[in-house]
């Protein structure tokens, strides 16, 4: 059982989520968005909805989120979107988050939602969360690594013309990693390195360590998005450590979409025994019904964390952030106010 003392650290401390889908809408946002854009649901409740959440696997998950995405269609949407994930953060004591969202595929674009719609509601939810919850919310323009060549190049250079509205700080990969390897889109991540844009992408929990070093290799990434199978690899991992490179590891996502049975067989806690630059995130939270509080919880819990271990955790997601480390004194002004300066 965690500690008292460590539980109230975990929730206290100023903390950063630089892993999280933010157009997985919750339950109460999905019923509201389907009757103001007049979308029929398989369900009619909220008790129904999070029924309906419940998923198997990977694929049933990406199923259910194409769902939750067909009642997203107008700036007033993409703003309660970005205003709820700012309350939820400040509830949790989350300073900084990095939210990702995947525009060029049947989600969003297929459905003939005009970028301007998406970025113009985003922007003025990010305005509204810094002014009413003092969150900095940035912004992770995904690539959905099942689309064509074509499709995400346009969408790379779509999304670095507006950089700025955003802000956006990162483009990334994500969707379904098996059967879609990196390199079909190497030239894509070329174009964005050559246009000063971070990189990121998810690899490492389908496929194992091949899949990352693709993602390595091909799209001269700065971060890992899960990248958790890393810790099969011998090799890798002594890449990992010498690079300095994050992992920004989801331990309760990665359980209930079944890459590990439990939070107990997850390599999280062996990844950081390893020296591998770690931070704990929710994924999708609203899916899933646990935020990063409860990911710091089970995994302090299961791996009997340090408070060094789980300061550790909280301060590399604010090194390693794609906006830098402007944020790095809050927490270690916070560390100071409660005597924890050995930490610093």
């Amino acid at each position: 059982m965690i500690q008292k003392e460590l539980r109230q650290l975990i929730e206290d401390i100023p903390k950063a989520e630089v892993h999280y889908h933010i157009d997985s809408v919750p339950p109460h946002l999905l019923l509201r968005f389907a009757e103001r854009n007049k979308v029929k649901l398989p369900f009619d409740t909220l008790e129904g909805a999070k029924e309906y959440y419940k998923f198997k696997d990977l694929d049933e998950f990406l199923e259910v989120l194409q769902l939750t995405c067909s009642v997203i269609q107008t700036e007033e949407d993409y703003y309660e979107i970005a205003l709820d994930s700012g309350r939820e953060a400040k509830q949790q004591n989350i300073i900084y988050r990095e939210a990702m969202f995947t525009y060029a595929n049947d989600s969003h674009q297929g459905r003939g939602v005009a970028f301007e719609t998406l970025m113009d509601g985003f922007s003025a939810g990010r305005k509204a969360v810094k002014e009413q919850y003092g969150v900095d919310l940035r912004f992770i323009a995904e690539l959905d690594r099942t689309q064509s060549f074509e499709r995400n190049m346009a969408a790379a250079k779509m999304y670095l013309e507006h950089k700025e509205r955003f802000p956006l700080v990162a483009i990334g990969y994500d969707y379904a990693e098996m059967g879609y390897p990196a390199c079909r889109h190497e030239e894509v991540f070329r174009y964005i390195k050559e246009h000063g844009m971070d990189r990121t992408a998810h690899c490492g929990e389908e496929v194992g360590p091949e899949s990352v070093w693709e993602s390595i290799r091909c799209q001269d990434v700065y971060r890992l998005d899960h990248g958790v199978r890393s810790i099969e690899e011998e090799k890798l991992i002594d890449y990992l450590v010498g690079k300095e490179m994050l992992l920004t590891v989801c331990p309760i996502s990665n359980v209930l979409v079944g890459a590990y049975p439990s939070i107990q067989e997850h390599p999280v806690h062996d990844l950081m025994k390893r020296g591998v630059k770690v931070c704990l995130n929710s994924d999708d939270p609203a899916f899933f019904g646990l935020n990063l509080i409860d990911n710091f919880i089970q995994v302090a819990d299961v791996f009997e964390l340090t408070e060094a271990d789980v300061i550790g955790l909280v301060r590399n997601a604010l090194l390693y952030n794609f906006s830098g480390q402007e944020h790095l004194e809050t927490i270690d002004n916070w560390l100071r106010s409660h005597n924890k300066e050995q930490y610093i």
